[in-house]
């Protein structure tokens, strides 16, 4: 493998806008050729993919042209009870952000062009339709998510840092690049929560288990011919339990970074 050249806080951001700009520019390309786009889920997640895999195909180029892909997308081996940790961090953080998100929502309800838009977004009147709700936020944009800001910047911007500070840096990143005055509480949070996943594990395969398991928590209605599961639905003992759950998560992958020897190894890579 290369040498892995330093990375500058500026550079991270450069790419991050790079990021929004090619997502910006996506999807106006395909609105214009199909006007009813914007009230089509695979085109959207196309686009967002797409974009998210390109700033970081050029960015690899350019800055880790000989490394391992592997390596440099932090996509690390992770051992039984961090990836379950990792998965109880993500669903039981959900309801209280959701409530959060829908507290900001009912303050600066959009407008209803907007909730036309969402609305056709999230239907799901078919069995096909609800698979590929589900494969959206349960693979897709975690997935392109994680590789490029737990996985690239994450690991470009640690090296030969504090992993407290390349983790700040990285979930403000990732809260800019997805700007929505409404939901930045709980992007600043799910931000955070997937760093902290990353600096635990020294795995970006980890933080996509906690991302992943996250947008479950609203599609699981889904399996039953439901809908998915408003914001404003979650009780105060639902939140309750999934902030104990959070918590003792938490606890669980601070205890398994030092025990857990894929843990250890993945993280004495970071710090290489």
């Amino acid at each position: 493998m290369g040498e892995r050249r330093p990375f500058a806080f500026l550079l991270a951001a450069g790419y991050t806008v790079a990021l929004v700009l090619t997502m910006g520019l996506a999807l106006a390309l395909t609105q214009a050729i199909r006007p009813a786009s914007d009230r089509d889920l695979v085109t959207i997640a196309g686009c967002y993919t797409l974009a998210h895999f390109a700033v970081l195909f050029v960015a690899i180029r350019v800055h880790e042209p000989e490394s391992s892909l592997r390596s440099v997308m932090g996509l690390r081996k992770v051992s039984v009870i961090p990836a379950l940790a990792a998965v109880a961090l993500g669903a039981g953080s959900y309801p209280a952000l959701a409530r959060v998100d829908d507290f900001f929502s009912s303050r600066f309800p959009t407008d209803d062009k907007s909730e036309e838009v969402l609305n056709a977004l999230m239907a799901t009147p078919t069995i096909g339709a609800r698979v590929v709700l589900v494969l959206v936020f349960c693979v897709a944009l975690p997935a392109s998510g994680e590789v490029f800001f737990r996985g690239f910047v994450y690991g470009s911007l640690r090296r030969g840092r504090d992993a407290g500070l390349a983790a700040a840096a990285t979930t403000a990143f990732f809260v800019l690049s997805r700007f929505d005055f409404r939901a930045m509480g709980s992007l600043l949070a799910l931000g955070a929560a997937l760093a902290f996943v990353r600096t635990r594990t020294g795995s970006a395969l980890a933080s996509f288990l906690t991302y992943a398991a996250f947008y479950a928590i609203p599609l699981r209605p889904l399996a039953r011919g439901g809908r998915v599961t408003d914001d404003g639905a979650y009780t105060l003992q639902e939140v309750s339990a999934g902030l104990v759950v959070a918590v003792l998560a938490l606890l669980a992958l601070q205890l398994t970074s030092t025990r857990s020897g894929r843990s250890v190894a993945a993280l004495a890579m970071d710090e290489a």
